[in-house]
Parts: structure tokens; C-alpha cells; sequence
């Protein structure tokens, strides 16, 4: 409900203006400049940052007109990304990249407003942004790729996050609410006894074997269930303390 309101009241979206031009990289070579603003690459007019960087990225090594608005002035740059492989946990992958940074200006965002149809669509996409990122952290998790302390926050982490977010605007700290709701949706979804999810997959066991477990292996489980869950939450302030201190 939270993504809902932000898309229908508006989301400030980064716009194509250029924050910084690294050196000796296709963006200083051809020209560009801080400040400058791309409006469009090879005729199909752009405004959102994203979208400049999506045709970017899949154009390594292909020349790309740049029209750019410069103080006013209109005037264009033809420029070839270059190809860089970038490295993640799950696999690597070969982008274009020109060298260039956003900007941290304010007024280089533009709040962007969608109706209550459109809003719904958004919010729901965005929801399955953060569930499947949710699950693609349990997964480098698993593989050992990232310190456990860096996956979990507590309580002091949450109230930082959300104080930074509410220091952004308005519309972070709501974005910041409906994230930390998704997720916390999701934990309380996972087969682990003592939440909604232990108690889906005793109904299911329950259905497979016809009948319900017993009484003493339902409560040993929701006793190792709330160990568990205590022993993150003790972990999960531990690593906020050492972030902190």
C-alpha cells in the first residue's frame, strides 16, 4: 500500500543530467561535460537516468549520437562505450559504459506521478523487485560470498536506515516502510516453526501424511524454531552494535 501512495503522490526519478566525467574514458573524450543534460540518443528522446544507462550498457562497442542540452544549447556528440565486465556474485556479465557519474543535485530529479491503475502495476513490479532481491541475498549468503553480519540489521540498523531515509524526503522514508514490510512479510512466510510459514509446511506434512504430527514433535519444533529466531535477533543487534561502534 505503501509503493501504492509513493507512485500516485509522485517519486522523485533521477533525470539524465551529468553529475561528473571521469578521465580518459569515451564520455571525456567526446566531449562531454558536467552538467550537460542527454536528451535523447540516436532520435529516441530519454529523460530518466535508468533509461540512458539501459541503452548504454547493451551498446558496447557501438557508436551512439548523443543529443545533449548544454546551458540551452542544443549540440551532438557521437561516442562508443566501452566494453567492461562486471563481476557479481551470481555471474559476470559485459556491459558498455561511457564514464560518466549522476549528479547529486536535488533539482536534477523530477517527481514522476502515474494514476491509481498505473500505480498499482508499479508498486506490485517494485514488490517483486525487493522479494527477489530478498532471496538473491539468501542465496550469495549460502554460497559464502557475503559476511553474515552485512546481510541482517536490527533494530539499531533499522532506526538508522529509516532515519536517513526520512532526512531524504517524504517519499524514501514511505519506500523505506513498504521495504521493511515486504521483508518482513517474506521472513514470516519461511518454513520455520513459530511462524506462519512453520505452521503452513505442518499443514502440509499434515496432508501428505493424512494425519497431523504429534503434539511433542510440534512443540520441540516451535522450541528450535524460537531459538533460532532469538538467536538471529541477538546476532542481528550484535552486527548493528559493531556497524555502529
Amino acid at each position: 500500500s505503501s509503493d501504492l501512495l509513493i507512485f500516485m503522490i509522485g517519486i522523485p526519478t533521477l533525470t539524465t543530467s551529468v553529475g561528473g566525467v571521469m578521465e580518459d574514458t569515451p564520455a571525456f573524450k567526446a566531449g562531454l561535460l558536467k552538467g550537460d543534460k542527454i536528451v535523447a540518443i540516436d532520435d529516441q528522446e530519454i529523460w530518466r537516468w535508468e533509461d540512458m544507462t539501459a541503452i548504454i550498457q547493451k551498446s558496447a562497442e557501438k557508436q551512439l549520437r548523443l543529443k545533449i542540452d548544454r546551458n540551452g544549447e542544443e549540440l551532438y556528440l557521437d561516442i562508443v562505450p566501452e566494453r567492461k565486465t562486471i563481476e557479481t556474485p551470481l555471474r559476470t556479465m559485459e556491459v558498455g559504459r561511457i564514464g560518466i557519474e549522476v549528479s547529486d543535485d536535488p533539482l536534477d530529479y523530477r517527481n514522476e506521478y502515474h494514476n491509481p491503475v498505473k500505480a498499482i502495476w508499479l508498486g506490485t513490479k517494485d514488490a517483486f523487485e525487493i522479494t527477489k532481491g530478498f532471496f538473491y541475498g539468501l542465496t550469495i549468503f549460502f554460497q559464502g560470498k557475503v559476511d553474515a553480519k552485512d546481510m541482517v540489521a536490527g533494530p539499531i540498523g533499522i532506526y538508522k536506515l529509516g532515519e536517513k531515509m526520512a532526512h531524504l524526503g517524504f517519499r524514501q522514508f514511505l519506500w523505506f516502510i513498504g521495504f521493511i514490510s515486504i521483508n518482513l512479510a517474506i521472513i514470516n512466510l519461511l518454513p520455520i516453526p513459530i511462524l506462519d510459514g512453520g505452521q503452513i509446511l505442518f499443514f502440509l506434512i499434515e496432508l501428505v501424511r493424512g494425519k497431523p504430527l504429534s503434539i511433542r514433535t510440534r512443540e520441540f519444533a516451535q522450541v528450535v524454531g524460537l531459538a533460532l529466531l532469538m538467536s538471529l535477533m541477538v546476532f542481528a543487534i550484535y552486527s548493528d552494535l559493531i556497524r555502529t561502534y
